[in-house]
This record gives C-alpha cells, structure tokens and sequence, in this order.
C-alpha cells in the first residue's frame, strides 16, 4: 500500500527479498482522505469527486519510483470491481506493464449469504467475471483464476480441503493472509 504508514519498510523488505513478488495493494475507501465505504466511493466518483485514474497511478507511481517493479495490483475492499475503478487499473496495467490483476472476489457473494460460499461462479456475479476480463485483456492484462482470502475461508486450513472446497479441483492462483504486525 503506497498509502500505508508502513510503506518504506515494506520497500526495505522488497529490496531485502528481490526473488519476492510485489503487488500494488491500491486504496481508494476506508482510509483518508478517501471515503469510508465502497458504497461512499462509488457515490464519489458518480459526482466526480474523486479522479481514479489520477489517484491510482499516484501510488502505483510511487511503487516504481521507489525502484520496485509490481508483479500485480489489487485493490483494497475490491474497489476494482466497480467499473470506472476497473478501467483505470487495467490502463495502469499496461502503462507500468503490470502483467496481473487480482480476479474478482469469489467470497463477495459468500459474506451475503454463507450457504453460496462454495459456489465461484455464482450467476449473478458471472457478469462480473465477464467484463473484468474483457477489460484486462484489452490492456494485455491477466487476472488469476480465483481469489481465496484464508480468513474467509477456513477449509484452506483443513486436510480435506481437497473434497469440499470447488477451488481445489482448478486452479486457485491466489491465496491472500492478511497480514499481522511485524515485532521487532
């Protein structure tokens, strides 16, 4: 998070670990000055109150100048789901050449409705995998197949994982840990 207070350890951690891959964790909600929930964002950049593409790249700039090359993007709270938010990620993918995108959220359905947890390709969100992937491609961008936050999911956890959860059976390119103070 180029945002974060925690930003220039990060980069020292980057720069200690250069076989590591590095994301741009992009902020738009929950932080100031922006606002505090994803519904307040999207009401936001409707009144053009907030410029995303200028934002966004503003961070991702601040990434490469600080000498790292991101791997990736996603986006805090998956505020690129919302479209405009989407168009300016897949534009900063290209101009940075930033070959991947976290894919949408398949536990956005499942914190609604527990019972959905283990259905990825819910109908209602296919829409949403659609056009996502169309836009990347359109900027030489890929997503992953899948997105699993640990927290969100603990069968991850268990040894039968294998049986029950429907990500095991494909590919699940991407596991997310949040992640916990360091203490030194």
């Amino acid at each position: 998070m180029a945002t974060g207070a925690a930003f220039d350890d990060a980069v020292a951690l980057a720069r200690e670990n250069p076989t590591l891959d590095i994301g741009c964790h992009l902020v738009l909600v929950g932080a100031e000055p922006f606002p505090a929930t994803v519904a307040q964002l999207a009401k936001a950049v409707a009144l053009k109150r907030i410029h995303v593409y200028d934002e966004l790249r503003r961070q991702v700039a601040r990434i490469a100048d600080a000498g790292l090359n991101p791997t990736h993007l996603d986006t805090h709270k998956h505020t690129h789901l919302l479209p405009t938010v989407l168009d300016a990620v897949a534009r900063l993918s290209e101009e940075f050449r930033i070959p991947w995108c976290a894919g949408p959220s398949i536990t956005v359905a499942a914190r609604r409705n527990p019972a959905r947890q283990n259905v990825p390709s819910a109908g209602r969100w296919a829409w949403v995998r659609g056009r996502f992937a169309r836009v990347l491609a359109r900027h030489g961008c890929r997503s992953t197949d899948y997105y699993r936050r640990v927290s969100d999911h603990r069968s991850l956890r268990r040894r039968e994982s294998r049986r029950t959860d429907p990500c095991a059976a494909r590919r699940l390119d991407r596991i997310h840990v949040p992640p916990r103070p360091l203490h030194r």
